[in-house]
Parts: structure tokens; sequence; C-alpha cells
């Protein structure tokens, strides 16, 4: 995928994200001029919307894509937000911060574990969790995310749940994978990392009430990011029928319905690093 069809996706799906992203975020406590990184930073939309929650907090955005970074530099102009913003481009796995320097690491989808072909940043997240524990400050805390559960094909429940059930829509787990390294146990890394005060929590966001054209065709972007590869892990009567639904040109085109309504939502895994 090309970086401006990845940065397109990516905004895609915080205008139908934001939300729950915006929920989760109003759930942490931050102070004044607290220092906060967020890792990867994607196009910069969650440090902007970190801002709006925290107005006198420093973020720091980190990405290893010029494409990002640049294009979140633009972003933070327009907002006219260049004194609280920092951008880095830098790796997640050599993270070259100091000991005991952020309040709050934010991480947001940027932790999948698997292999590197798959787009993800290690096939084990402890190494990279370990040294986020190093350069957060005694009291500071983390914040996990990633994107747990969809419900996007109203009126169809047995497609949807053929297709949820593809390898593909589960990428990048596999039958092979270690059941610890599922998402859902992030709780257990942030507890063999050290962190202590583990909580979780999921945040909802719901689509509809599309606007137009534009609307749609970023929802479009949305169905095709979880399930254009999952053809032939399904029966082919079963991809027939999600091919009628999600196809433009049909009549029975799920997003062209005025009531159309989708949900996705969020876990949140947080912890702390205590004070000695």
């Amino acid at each position: 995928m090309s970086d401006d069809l990845y940065i397109q996706t990516l905004e895609a799906n915080s205008s139908f994200t934001e939300p729950a992203i915006r929920q989760a975020m109003a759930s942490l406590s931050l102070d004044e001029e607290d220092r906060v990184l967020d890792v990867p930073c994607g196009t910069g939309r969650h440090a902007l919307w970190m801002l709006d929650q925290y107005p006198g907090t420093k973020v720091t955005c980190l990405d290893l894509s010029d494409a990002h970074i640049n294009y979140a530099g633009k972003l933070v102009k327009e907002a006219e937000k260049e004194g609280a913003v920092s951008l880095v481009k830098g790796d997640i796995n050599h993270m070259e911060f100091p000991d005991n320097y952020f309040d709050l690491v934010w991480c947001c989808d940027g932790l999948w574990p698997g292999p590197a072909e798959m787009g993800c940043v290690a096939e084990e997240p402890y190494a990279i969790l370990d040294d986020m524990l190093r350069i957060i400050r005694p009291g500071g805390q983390i914040a996990i995310l990633f994107w747990t559960m969809q419900k996007l094909l109203p009126g169809y429940p047995l497609v949807e749940a053929a297709l949820n059930a593809t390898a593909y829509s589960n990428r990048p787990f596999t039958p092979d994978s270690n059941p610890g390294l599922h998402t859902m146990n992030t709780l257990s890394w942030l507890r063999r990392t050290g962190f202590k005060k583990l909580e979780a929590r999921t945040f909802a966001a719901d689509i509809q009430g599309f606007q137009g054209p534009q609307d749609i065709a970023k929802a479009q972007m949305l169905l095709s990011m979880i399930w254009q590869g999952a053809e032939g892990q399904v029966q082919a009567g079963t991809w027939k029928q999600y091919q009628e639904i999600s196809d433009p040109s049909s009549e029975k085109y799920i997003l062209n319905n005025k009531d159309y309504l989708g949900v996705v939502t969020y876990t949140m895994f947080t912890g702390t690093k205590l004070k000695k």
C-alpha cells in the first residue's frame, strides 16, 4: 500500500473512531505541562485530540514513517499547535528518550505482536514495553489501545460473523500464535513488565449519519480495510452476498441505507509506574 493510500485509510478510520478515542483520553488524568509520548503517531490526529482534552500538555509524536511525520506536521501547523507538539522520526524499538521523562505514553494500534511482513513492530511486545517503562516517570502512566470489535453489516449477522472468523480479519494472529500474545491479554503484558494499578476499559463509537458521498467513501475504505482479503476464507455464497452489499453500484449497497448504523470498539489497557 502506498504512503498516500495508507494515510487516507488512517484518516478514514480516525473520522469514525474519534468518539471512542476521545472518550478513552477523557478517562485519563493529566496535569498542566505533563509530557505525553504518542507512539507511533500516524497522522498526528491523536496528538491534537489529546491537546483538546488537556491543553496544557506537551506532546511528542514519534513515527518511523517520513510520510506520517510530514502529514502530522501539516495538521499541527493548521491547528496552530507547533509550540505544544514535537515531531520526531524514530523507531518504537529504539526510542532515544531520557529515563523517567514522560508522564504518559500513549500507544494506539501500534503494538500488535507478529511478523514484520504483516506490518508488526515486533514478534513480542516485551522489549518495547520495558523501554516504555524506562522513559515513564515514577507515578506516570501507560495507555495501550487496540481496535477490539466491529459491527458494520447491520441486517447480515451471519455474513459478518463468517467474515470476522477468517484469518484475514484476525491478522496478525494465526492458529500458531502464542495465545498469551493476543491483544486481549495486554494486561498480562503490562503486569509482566512491572506496571501496577492495571485497568482495562472499552469505548464505543457509533457510525451513522453519513453527510454525503465523501463520508460513504470513507466507510467503504473501512469495510475494505477489514475484509478485502477474506475472499477464499469463507464459503462462495457468503462472499457473493458480501460483495452484493459492499458494492457501491449494487441496489443492495448497505451504505446507501439512510438509517445505517455500525459500531466499533477500542479497548484501552492502562498501568502505572509506581514511585520508589
